[in-house]
């Protein structure tokens, strides 16, 4: 599959275009190759073979560590003269009576020679022919060959392998590619995200403080005055002061620095939903390098879910935030026709609008910020879900011999 351009051009088209994990790809591209040639029927498979010639001077014995199936093994039958015999393969146990004479299945000659495979004793996995080959009579073992995959190379053809197979190495490496920016994502979103929480929690709080200050000179003055004939106009502006207080430790208890707010629980607040995210996503990742992409996918679809739990809370904190700006609203507008006995409540009052209207500013960036996140998350997920397809079919075309 000569072309102009290379895997990592390939894969990063598929990932849309972002930039790929080089070394990543690399040993991605790589199992692929090992994946996809251990399905192959028969005929694909010989276009993966190789041939080591064993003798005294390369050694008379081939280690099998790395290395895939045997097709065959010969040897040649005399030192000048003979032909490459095929070897018979016995199985290892009786592998030391090829040395027996006496022995009129298992015993070697020139004419017969035996092959098996068996540790050494080393315990690496190691073929060996009887005769043992010499210089002269040496002995070509045909066996299939991994690739190793640099995706960065110039070419795109892969040495000892099919051609009609290698688009289905750059679908399988783009494929985790994809499942890799989703598992590393959080990095990125938590600190941007975590940033915003942390000022709308501090401008909240300025409000709450100024708030309780305003509510104390209001409790004041409503017990000084108590028997006059506006009593009432101060419950009502007493019971918005409070309305003002339950919805910024609502919108606090959301986010997750309080559990004072009303009916709100810990365990459900937007800091905790974000952890759950790193955790499913630590979870995808483990999955991932340990090859099962169908348990990962699993981990990164609950991960995703737990953003749009994220994304409903945020938007009931800014409902909670602008409940308590409509409530200080009208509280101005009641302490008005009293400005003597309640002065510096306005100034109060505007300040913390001045600070909740920060609030919803960063929550306003915090939104935005994670419907990003969300987007992209969920395209790497379609997308991998297309490649993972697109995979499957290609490698089941190829093992029914298409």
């Amino acid at each position: 599959m000569a072309g102009e351009s290379n895997f990592s051009l390939q894969i990063a088209n598929l990932v849309g275009g972002a930039t790929i994990d080089q070394e990543f790809c690399d040993d991605s591209a790589t199992q692929a190759c090992k994946e996809i040639i251990n399905q192959l029927p028969e005929d694909l498979k010989q276009k993966c073979a190789t041939l080591s010639v064993l003798n005294v001077t390369n050694g008379t014995t081939l280690d099998l560590d790395g290395r895939g199936d045997i097709f065959y093994a010969t040897r040649l039958s005399a030192d000048s003269g003979g032909f490459y015999i095929p070897c018979r393969k016995i199985p290892s146990q009786y592998g030391d009576l090829s040395n027996d004479p006496t022995n009129l299945t298992y015993y070697a000659t020139a004419g017969d020679p035996v092959f098996w495979t068996a540790p050494n004793s080393s315990g690496n996995p190691t073929l060996f022919v009887k005769p043992a080959p010499t210089n002269a009579q040496p002995s070509n073992v045909s066996y299939v060959a991994y690739p190793t995959i640099d995706v960065d190379a110039d070419t795109l053809d892969i040495p000892n392998f099919p051609d009609e197979a290698t688009y289905l190495v750059v679908t399988y490496a783009a494929s985790r590619q994809l499942l890799k920016f989703q598992a590393t994502m959080s990095a990125s979103w938590n600190s941007d995200i975590t940033d915003a929480f942390t000022a709308i929690t501090r401008e909240l709080n300025k409000a709450d403080d100024i708030i309780n200050t305003a509510h104390g000179k209001v409790g004041n003055y409503y017990t000084d005055i108590a028997e006059l004939e506006n009593a009432d106009l101060w419950d009502d502006t007493n019971k918005r002061f409070e309305e003002v207080k339950l919805s910024l430790e609502n919108a606090m208890s959301l986010i997750g620095f309080t559990t004072t707010g009303d009916k709100y629980n810990a365990n459900y607040d937007l800091e905790a939903n974000m952890a759950d995210v790193d955790a499913e996503l630590a979870s995808a990742t483990t999955q991932i390098a340990a090859e099962d992409t169908e348990l990962g996918s699993a981990y990164i679809q609950s991960g995703s879910a737990r953003m749009q739990q994220a994304q409903t809370q945020m938007n009931a904190v800014s409902t909670h935030l602008s409940t308590a700006q409509t409530a200080m609203s009208e509280i101005n507008g009641l302490i008005q026709k009293h400005s003597l006995p309640l002065a510096g409540v306005p100034q109060y009052m505007s300040t913390a609008s001045g600070y909740i209207s920060q609030a919803n500013g960063y929550m306003a960036e915090a939104t935005a910020r994670l419907q990003q996140d969300t987007s992209k998350y969920s395209w790497y997920g379609d997308q991998y879900a297309k490649l993972s397809a697109e995979y499957g079919r290609g490698l089941a075309a190829l093992k029914g011999g298409a």
